[in-house]
């Protein structure tokens, strides 16, 4: 499903898009800046109108080599 709008910022990626049925992926490509070992916060997803509707992923470790 296209986005209606994407927003990116130096700490999230925000995507807005009209709820469909079924499932989407939508890919954000991490920028490394210092090498190291790191935790992805979750991917966290939320109906703007009835925030009952919601999702939350899981943590992700990365490494920078």
């Amino acid at each position: 499903i296209k986005p209606d709008f994407v927003e990116s910022r130096d700490d999230r990626l925000l995507v807005f898009t009209s709820l469909k049925s079924g499932k989407s992926k939508y890919y954000y490509t991490v920028r490394a800046i210092t090498k190291g070992t790191y935790t992805l916060p979750p991917v966290y997803a939320e109906c703007m109108y009835d925030p009952k509707i919601k999702s939350v992923g899981d943590f992700k470790n990365i490494s920078v080599k």
